[in-house]
């Protein structure tokens, strides 16, 4: 087994596996959240046919494999305080291969909680060390989970993920190779491979191409077809992250409209307009945001997202009012820059928008709350102004 230095860290690429490995299924809305329910219950019996009857489905047909995944997802919280309810539904059900997945999915998760943020170089040791331990008892778990169901791909995903973590190359290799025979169309195993072989994780561009070229080969059917234009989108757009670092705006541009080419989702038209504001063309980059912010609008208010970028671009072409639109947007649910600028726009009377200082201390404070330290600063100086 070759191990490398870890390289964890907290960019683009765990937002992105998040999205991607984020899939719409047919696991059913009501269903959401009753898995964990069952097990703060102590309902084992019932959490473990449950569970069970998901990785049996997605055997059956593998179509099913995200309402599987989806399920599985809806256990691993990072609550430290629930650690001991998955020991006991490994206790009463030491064959389930369910249990053993869904505890090795917690560990992992508790791993990124133990390691909090920050790049690697800003992290304590000890924290290090801690999410080591997590990493390496969600392997013991999923490990367990293959030999008691060897029939199992959906394992691979979560194999796949730790060994990257830790940088057992050799380790995440093979367990991908067991994926795709097991099943020649499983997604999230490549899902995850791909993301292993990213530079940051000790992988190359080249490796990534080889990837891409070998997917092609593997037959369509529409849950393949979707796998191949994601996947294909994740090389293109840390092509165009790589070259906006390096500030060759023109060639992220190139990667950044191949990424649309390959699947024309939010993330992949973000970045087009993420560029094309650089380059000054804040018209068009308008244009490209909307349609990001149109496609999924539950996350185009995240922070950084299409709309406090568009709602930028407005401003730079002095569409005050659109900005403003925006930014109320944005700030009534709760980002705080957007709170602050909002406040800022009724102190000043900012864009047109009729002064009205109450109102803008209010959105001042909140945003002075969660941390912006401008809207502090301004709210300091009305103060000030207000003694003398």
């Amino acid at each position: 087994m070759t191990r490398t230095k870890p390289r964890i860290f907290l960019n683009f690429v765990l937002v992105l596996s998040l999205f991607f490995l984020a899939e719409k299924s047919s696991y059913a809305v009501e269903n959401i959240g009753a898995p964990l329910a069952l097990l703060k219950q102590r309902q084992l019996g019932d959490l473990d046919r449950l569970m069970n009857g998901y990785l049996d489905g997605y055997k059956r047909d593998t179509d099913k494999e995200f309402d599987a995944a989806n399920a599985f997802d809806t256990l691993s919280v990072r609550d430290l305080n629930i650690s001991h309810l998955f020991d006991e539904w490994i206790m009463a059900f030491p064959k389930s291969a369910a249990a053993r997945l869904a505890k090795g999915r917690y560990n992992y998760e508790m791993a990124w909680l133990s390691r909090g943020g920050g790049y690697i170089s800003e992290v304590p040791q000890d924290k290090i060390s801690g999410m080591e331990s997590y990493i390496s008892r969600s392997i013991e778990d999923l490990r367990r989970a293959c030999e008691l169901d060897p029939s199992q791909a959906l394992f691979s995903r979560y194999l796949i993920q730790a060994y990257m973590t830790l940088g057992q190359r050799e380790d995440l290799y093979r367990e991908y190779k067991r994926a795709i025979t097991l099943d020649q169309h499983v997604r999230g195993a490549r899902y995850a491979y791909l993301f292993a072989l990213l530079p940051q994780w000790g992988g190359s561009y080249q490796e990534m191409e080889g990837f891409l070229s070998e997917l092609k080969g593997i037959p369509d059917t529409p849950k393949t077809i979707k796998t191949k234009g994601d996947l294909e989108q994740v090389y293109y757009l840390q092509r165009s992250q790589q070259s906006f670092r390096e500030a060759d705006f023109e060639q992220a541009l190139k990667f950044a409209n191949q990424a649309v080419a390959a699947n024309r989702s939010q993330p992949a038209l973000s970045q087009v307009g993420y560029v094309l504001v650089k380059l000054n063309r804040h018209s068009e980059a308008i244009s490209i945001f909307t349609e990001a912010i149109d496609l999924s609008p539950a996350t185009a208010n995240e922070l950084r997202g299409p709309r406090q970028s568009r709602a930028f671009a407005y401003r730079t072409l002095l569409q005050n009012k659109e900005a403003l639109d925006d930014y109320a947007i944005l700030a009534e649910r709760g980002n705080a820059y957007a709170q602050y600028f909002l406040g800022y726009a009724y102190v000043k009377g900012w864009g047109g928008i009729k002064q009205n200082q109450p109102e803008g201390i209010k959105w001042l404070s909140l945003a002075a709350d969660r941390g912006n330290e401008s809207a502090r600063k301004l709210i300091l100086e009305i103060k000030s102004n207000e003694i003398r």
